[in-house]
């Protein structure tokens, strides 16, 4: 499995974090083709972080091991998929399950 489908772009052309789905979280792509770290950045919403919150060991399972860990990181969320992130950064109508949810439609392998 590819680890750089983990780098994932809305219609706008937005990273999305592939936890959360939080759009502009990073600058860059965060994973290369073996799941290295291509970039590094926290996302500010679920404060996932590529390479420290997944475990992305550089082989053919890369991928496959990225993908139980975003599976692993979300399991405590709940419906609700809460912010994380500091108090009160959160934009204005802020809805995570709806953030969610429009990351699964736009990449549903990372469901």
């Amino acid at each position: 499995m590819d680890a750089s489908q983990f780098n994932i772009r809305d219609a706008l052309g937005r990273w999305l974090c592939p936890a959360c789905g939080y759009p502009d979280y990073a600058g860059d792509p965060a994973y290369d083709r073996r799941g290295g770290l291509a970039g590094v950045t926290i996302c500010p919403c679920c404060l996932w972080e590529p390479g420290f919150d997944d475990d992305p060991a550089a082989s053919e399972r890369a991928g496959a091991t990225i993908l139980e860990s975003l599976r692993r990181y979300r399991s405590g969320w709940g419906a609700a998929a809460p912010w994380a992130g500091r108090a009160g950064e959160a934009p204005e109508g802020w809805d995570g399950a709806l953030q969610l949810r429009r990351l699964f439609e736009v990449a549903p392998h990372v469901r």
